[in-house]
């Protein structure tokens, strides 16, 4: 029996492409996704995603809370406050983010008590990976069931952190948010440290490879045995590929920081996505790795909260590029 790792990337707003798939998979198959897969990793969006679809209806049963249709209307609904403008104009508000973060956290906030409210890890249905990037003192963290009752040595508590607190660190984006401050066990000690989470799309946008690696290196915990024996299989969900054409960038030679602050966060994601793409195709059969990240020919922002973009994501890149294409049917039944 295969052990199935679902794979969700960063993306800001565009998390919609993924919700809507997953929801389509939802209703034509009438299994949930915390039911159909055995591990859920995702970064930013991704990781908001992964939260929001594993997390149980009540403490005593294992009901997912949120169907993707459900989390998808919630997605819907807090997207413009999110990415509200905090200046009166987009070109006042274009100038200041120059000088200082494009968005408070009051929407984000607002919206993850709504979903999450004071659930912790230990409440998921299904397990997950969520990554982040401690820019303090500089090393990766990754937010995992598996660790979420391991207490770290001697007094401590365990990495069980509330999941809304998790979804801050991992969607920290620079240049968007500002980063999410967390008391993290000391890897090096028994005490807590004070970390500054970020995005942790600056090195691990697309973390199949990363979730591949965490069952492999960790099979003997009774939350990855079913890896033992058969084959893992990986389903990656993108947020949407930008093609030069959509965004020519025709004048870099000589450009500064000002120029280069927000691409520079585009482009490392969207590299890496690619490269870890490839990096798993190689490492696993065909058979056994199925990437969708359809192409985005209008709307590449992934702060655009507009109910055009939205829509635009919804219908023609989910449904026009993925879900209304039979060829995606025929792959996924393999997952």
């Amino acid at each position: 029996m295969a052990f199935r790792i679902l794979s969700i990337d960063g993306g800001g707003a565009r998390g919609v492409i993924p919700l809507a798939i997953l929801s389509e998979l939802e209703a034509q198959t009438g299994v949930r996704t915390a039911d159909r897969f055995d591990l859920i990793a995702g970064t930013s969006t991704g990781g908001l995603i992964a939260c929001g679809l594993t997390l149980k209806k009540n403490k005593n049963f294992r009901t997912p809370k949120y169907s993707a249709e459900e989390l998808l209307k919630l997605y819907k609904k807090h997207i413009p406050a999110i990415f509200k403008n905090k200046y009166p104009t987009r070109w006042l508000s274009d100038k200041i983010s120059n000088l200082q973060t494009s968005y408070d956290t009051t929407g984000l906030d607002n919206a993850l008590n709504e979903i999450l409210g004071t659930s912790r890890l230990e409440d998921c249905r299904t397990p997950i990976f969520v990554s982040s990037y401690d820019m303090r003192n500089r090393f990766p963290i990754h937010f995992t069931s598996r660790e979420a009752v391991i207490k770290s040595q001697g007094q401590h508590a365990s990495k069980n952190f509330l999941l809304k607190d998790i979804c801050r660190a991992t969607s920290a984006a620079p240049t968007y948010f500002p980063p999410f401050k967390l008391d993290y066990p000391n890897p090096l000690g028994n005490n807590l440290m004070a970390t500054d989470c970020i995005d942790g799309g600056i090195f691990v946008n697309n973390p199949s490879l990363a979730a591949y690696l965490e069952v492999l290196q960790h099979r003997s915990p009774l939350i990855y045995q079913k890896a033992i024996k058969g084959p893992i299989k990986i389903l990656s969900l993108g947020t949407g590929s930008i093609s030069p054409n959509l965004r020519p960038e025709k004048n870099m030679v000589g450009s500064g920081r000002l120029f280069w602050a927000k691409l520079i966060i585009e482009l490392m994601m969207q590299a890496n996505s690619q490269i870890v793409d490839a990096q798993v195709k190689y490492l696993l059969p065909q058979s056994d790795f199925f990437r969708v990240e359809p192409p985005l020919k209008e709307f590449p922002d992934l702060d655009d909260s507009s109910k055009k973009a939205i829509k635009f994501w919804i219908e023609n890149v989910a449904y026009g590029e993925v879900i209304n294409d039979s060829s995606f049917w025929n792959k996924i039944r393999n997952f």
